[in-house]
């Protein structure tokens, strides 16, 4: 029975989400497609990413990318909120050599210049052995690049996740993607960043760096908007359950 009700509350409360914008790469033709004005060449820069199809597991298409001039995609702003999180992950295939700087990132354009909020997840050789870091640039409190504690780079689909609300910002990375959070960042910044309309999505190198290791794959990018519930609501549903399970 407790049980039971545990699971109930958990799909009541459960938060509503709205995909803002996802791109599994399966619609492009070719690389041309990818790569063009409304697609991942919203910046007017072609980059040397390509269009691959995926040999080691399934997930279809995806975009390769080499490093330097980076893949990027404009999109409605989207703004975090004390009542409005936004989610953002997207899957990153690696072969697991070292001395790579590849990420997927994420800004506020700041009216053309991509720099009023910069969000960089993936690898970056900063750090022996080239293993996973974020970099949080003037927001949730302004690190350069923080490393994933104990993880090296390996082999295989990893996926990326990060929850980013106005104050705070959780990054999760799951190697191999079996649903295991392999290493966890988070990040807090008083003054918020509220003030932030992400609305420029990028795959390649982080600030168009180059990557003498060799690039990744990127697939399955999807930004959401998710209602985070109230604290009054949280805890009467919680004393509505204990009330069920004294009189069970």
């Amino acid at each position: 029975m407790k049980k039971l009700i545990a699971v109930a509350l958990m799909m009541a409360f459960a938060p509503m989400a709205m995909a803002d914008y996802t791109d599994n790469f399966e619609s492009y033709a070719d690389a041309t497609a990818m790569n063009a004005v409304g697609a991942w060449g919203d910046d007017g820069i072609t980059s040397p990413a390509t269009l691959e199809t995926d040999t080691v597991g399934s997930y279809g298409q995806y975009m390769f990318h080499p490093g330097g001039t980076t893949s990027i995609h404009v999109m409605d702003p989207m703004v975090a909120t004390a009542t409005q999180a936004i989610v953002w992950e997207f899957d990153m295939l690696d072969d697991g050599a070292g001395n790579k700087r590849v990420c997927g990132g994420l800004r506020d354009n700041g009216g053309g210049s991509f720099l009023n909020g910069i969000l960089e997840h993936g690898t970056y050789n900063q750090w022996s052995g080239s293993s996973y870091g974020v970099r949080a640039v003037w927001i949730y409190g302004g690190p350069s690049w923080v490393e994933y504690p104990g993880l090296s780079a390996e082999a295989g689909w990893h996926h990326f996740k990060a929850v980013l609300t106005d104050t705070t910002a959780t990054f999760t990375i799951d190697l191999q993607s079996d649903g295991t959070i392999d290493g966890e960042l988070f990040f807090e910044d008083l003054t918020g960043a509220s003030a932030l309309n992400w609305n420029a999505a990028r795959f390649g190198g982080p600030s168009n760096a180059s990557s003498a290791g060799g690039g990744v794959g990127f697939d399955n990018l999807s930004l959401t908007t998710v209602a985070i519930p109230e604290p009054a609501s949280l805890a009467l549903l919680a004393f509505g359950g204990l009330a069920l399970i004294r009189r069970r």
